[in-house]
């Protein structure tokens, strides 16, 4: 399965994988399609939140640029407890799900678990899944906000 993923990701590279072709991995499933009451299940955290800031990291003395930071403030908790501003890390690879500042997100987040980064970015989120259900949130449909409701009221209510 290694060299599968090396060659994958190669090939990836030299022919430009756009955003709608990233390597996408789900609980060791390739290009897996979750629905949007797994990954609130397998979620620590789900929100609907701004993205204030981003923040490229780059590596000191090389400036290779690895990763952003956004800050984003917590508009609605489905799921978990969050502070009012959330901090989410991304990798720059094509696993990245990237955000737009000023763009409100639904968003399905784990706590950081790169030990590289979560020791200089405490508390730090990731998306769950870059190719699953986070995603901008006037692209959530109305039965799936409806299910959100649904969800949040069994998860905290039960």
């Amino acid at each position: 399965m290694g060299n599968f993923l090396r060659i994958t990701a190669f090939v990836m590279v030299l022919w430009g994988a756009p955003q709608s072709l990233a390597l996408c991995i789900y609980n060791g499933d390739f290009y897996a399609k979750t629905s949007l009451e797994q990954e609130f299940r397998d979620s620590s955290l789900v929100i609907k939140g701004k993205v204030l800031s981003n923040r490229d990291i780059t590596i000191p003395d090389t400036d290779e640029d690895v990763g952003v930071v956004s800050r984003v403030q917590v508009a609605s908790v489905f799921k978990g407890k969050a502070h009012k501003i959330v901090t989410y890390y991304s990798r720059r690879d094509s696993g990245g799900f990237y955000l737009d500042k000023g763009t409100d997100y639904l968003l399905f987040l784990d706590p950081i678990r790169t030990t590289e980064w979560a020791k200089d970015y405490p508390g730090a989120m990731v998306v769950n899944y870059n190719c699953g259900q986070s995603e901008p949130w006037g692209e959530v449909s109305a039965p799936d906000r409806e299910q959100l409701r649904r969800l949040s009221k069994d998860d905290n209510h039960p």
